[in-house]
Formats: C-alpha cells, structure tokens, sequence
C-alpha cells in the first residue's frame, strides 16, 4: 500500500514539474554579485548563441555555481556564466524541465562584439546555489581573473612617474583593470597594463596593481604616503593603503 501512495505522490509531482512554465522552474534571483577570490565581476554582458562572448572552452550542467565555474576556467583570464534555454525541438514542459541548462564559458579575451547591458539582465540564480548570479537568457555574469599575465623575458614599456594620490576601495581611481601579486614590482605592472593596452597604471598596498585611462576623482597627495615597499623590489615603494603610486606609460601602441 505505501509503495502504491509512493507512486501517486511521484506521479502527481512530476505532473505539477510538467505544468510549469520555465521562468517558474528557475530559482529566483539573489540580491547581489558574490565576490570571487582571484576575480573581479566585470558585469552583465550581451551574448550571442552564434557567436558567443566568451568562447575558448565550456560546460553545461544543471548544477552550477561560481566557484565551480572558476575551478573549470582556472587559467583563463575571463569566465562567464548564463543561463541556458531548453533543448530545441522539445515541447514537453515535463522534458524542458529535466533539460534547462546552466552554462560555464572560459577565454582569454572577450569578443569584439562584447556589449555591457544592465545588471537587471543577469538576475537568474544559480542552479547549485540559489544565492549567487549565474547571468541569464543569453546574457553572461562576467568576472575577469587578477593574476598576472605572465611577464617572464617581457621588456617593460618606458614610463614615468605622475606621483601619489587617492583611491577609493568602492570606486576606482583606475577602473580598466586590476591585478594581485605576491611579488609585484612597478615592471610587471607596467608590463601588464601594457599588454591590455591601458595608458596609465599604478600599484596600491605594495601587491596591487591597476591600469586605465583616466584618473578618476581623485587628489594627489605627498608621496611620503605611497611608502609601501614592493615586495618583489623592496627598493621600490608600490603606493600604500588607498594609495596609488600613478605612473603614465610613454609608448602604448
């Protein structure tokens, strides 16, 4: 008798599975972005299903997280997450169901057609944990790595030195980048904000590294506040706490 109430329950769950909609199958969004060790969220970005964003390497599965994301991407610079549609083709809500997708994407480099959109855009939550961002419906949850590309037999550009100012730890001085290093010295900086083509960069808290653009509100103040020790060249300072030691490079292409 238990057996047979068994199967009406199982039967009669599968039926209320099959009855609904797929905006109804997805966990509901949480509040906001976690923040992943050795990564910075980048944002919600536009993908293509013909052309995709973040394109090098992929999974799909039906547990996802972040953590599980960065473990499968570790050594790509960027990871994207998003949610994925049913399988083409099927019409059964029950089999929609079972087939939804979460999707890992990997790469060096975003593609060219790479478009930010609203955070609004990526509010689907994870299916292997409901209290994290796993992008949306062909729109990627974008964090970008902050080791260092490797600098090893590169020559650092020619760059000079603008002097000491401010930052701020919720708002950039320098927003195009930022990299974290054990061993940073102003060079590998400098080689860094190189490659990704930025005109300026600075180091902070002796191991930080960030490039850009622009300064963006902020003041210069007496360089004696920029005294950290860089701790790959302890006979350099590498700025100091929410101090940047701003340098402009002379020769990006």
């Amino acid at each position: 008798m238990s057996s047979l109430l068994s199967t009406f329950a199982s039967i009669a769950s599968l039926a209320l599975l099959a009855s609904a909609s797929p905006s109804q199958l997805v966990p509901r969004a949480p509040s906001a972005v976690i923040t992943l060790d050795g990564y910075n969220y980048q944002g919600c970005y536009k993908d293509f299903t013909g052309a995709r964003v973040i394109s090098s390497k992929n999974i799909f599965t039906n547990s996802l997280t972040v953590e599980r994301c960065s473990t499968f991407c570790k050594g790509s610079t960027y990871l994207g997450l998003e949610y994925g549609k049913e399988v083409s083709g099927s019409t059964s809500a029950l089999y929609r169901a079972w087939l939804i997708q979460f999707q890992c994407f990997c790469a060096d480099t975003l593609a060219s057609s790479t478009v930010k959109i609203a955070d609004i855009g990526c509010a689907t939550a994870c299916s292997g944990n409901s209290t994290q961002l796993c992008g949306g419906n062909v729109a990627l949850t974008v964090y970008k790595s902050t080791t260092l590309p490797d600098t090893s037999g590169v020559t650092p550009p020619n760059y000079k030195g603008l002097g000491c100012c401010t930052d701020v730890i919720t708002d950039r001085t320098l927003k195009g980048a930022k990299y974290d290093d054990l061993a940073m010295t102003i060079p590998k900086c400098a080689i860094a904000c190189k490659i990704g083509g930025w005109r300026l960069f600075g180091l902070e808290f002796g191991r930080e590294c960030y490039c850009g653009n622009t300064l963006e509100d902020t003041d210069f103040v007496n360089n004696v506040q920029c005294g950290q020790q860089c701790p790959g060249d302890k006979s350099t300072v590498c700025g100091g706490i929410v101090r940047l030691s701003v340098y402009e490079i002379n020769d990006v292409s």
